[in-house]
């Protein structure tokens, strides 16, 4: 069962949060308003912060080389598509959990489509217009049926379905002929790198477990919440890990991706 249809809402402080009750349809398993009046979903809140962080941290256009050379500018100072996508979604979930409102729900899950709209665009050449053009034309219209129906599974299904396109062109641009794009051949040591590199990188969205944990195991967890007390009971905020992993695996991606140079 999904967010979709799982809701934690009656927390003893949920109605008392100046942002007023939540009217969002998702509700994670961090109790409302427990920590803050002034924050709804405080750890799923602050975790947001590793979007931005690593939004920030990307270097420039592409990655340092591995022989040495100029290091990049941070991207704080030239912005690209990837980083502000990562920024934009930082913001919008920060929002989300904070307010737990149905309008800023609707940021949230919009700008995971605009993250998947960029890495999209980047796989299939970052530099190119057509590229561009049929990635957020993707993207627009994913949004439009979501926004139209209102119905998360549509944009569930439209954010994972980029992702697995994605997968599949990265496995593409490690293993298939370089040559047929005016690419030089990668040596074979290289594309067995790469390829364990991208598998590490793929366990890193094991947040996407956590997250479902989360939202079947809730009265458990909250249990043992409250069995150990703050601050230890933070680390079980499982969706809070589930920021902080896909943040972090995003930005491997996209790394990767500034390296493959498609």
């Amino acid at each position: 069962m999904g967010h979709h249809n799982r809701h934690f809402a009656g927390d003893p402080y949920a109605n008392k949060g100046v942002w007023g009750p939540p009217t969002s349809t998702a509700n994670f398993c961090e109790e409302d308003y427990a920590v803050t009046l002034y924050i709804a979903e405080f750890i799923n809140t602050l975790t947001n912060l590793a979007y931005i962080y690593f939004a920030i941290r990307y270097p420039g256009p592409r990655a340092p080389s591995k022989k040495g050379g100029p290091t990049p500018p941070p991207s704080w100072k030239h912005p690209d598509v990837f980083s502000i996508s990562l920024w934009v979604l930082g913001i919008l979930s920060f929002a989300f959990h904070a307010t737990l409102k149905h309008t800023t729900q609707y940021g949230d899950e919009l700008a995971m489509l605009v993250l998947g709209g960029a890495l999209l665009q980047g796989s299939w050449g970052p530099r190119s217009w057509v590229a561009g053009g049929v990635a957020w034309s993707i993207t627009a219209a994913a949004s439009a049926l979501y926004l139209k129906t209102g119905q998360i599974l549509h944009q569930v299904w439209s954010f994972q379905g980029m992702i697995l396109v994605v997968g599949l062109r990265t496995f593409y641009l490690i293993l298939g002929d370089r040559t047929t794009r005016g690419k030089p051949a990668l040596p074979y040591p290289t594309r067995v790198y790469l390829v364990r590199y991208t598998w590490s990188m793929a366990a890193l969205f094991f947040g996407y477990f956590l997250w479902h944990v989360d939202l079947e195991r809730c009265s458990v967890l909250r249990s043992y919440r409250a069995a150990v007390g703050l601050p230890w009971a933070w680390l079980l905020e499982l969706h809070g890990w589930w920021h902080v992993l896909t943040a972090l695996g995003a930005s491997l991606y996209v790394r990767l991706l500034r390296d493959l140079d498609p």
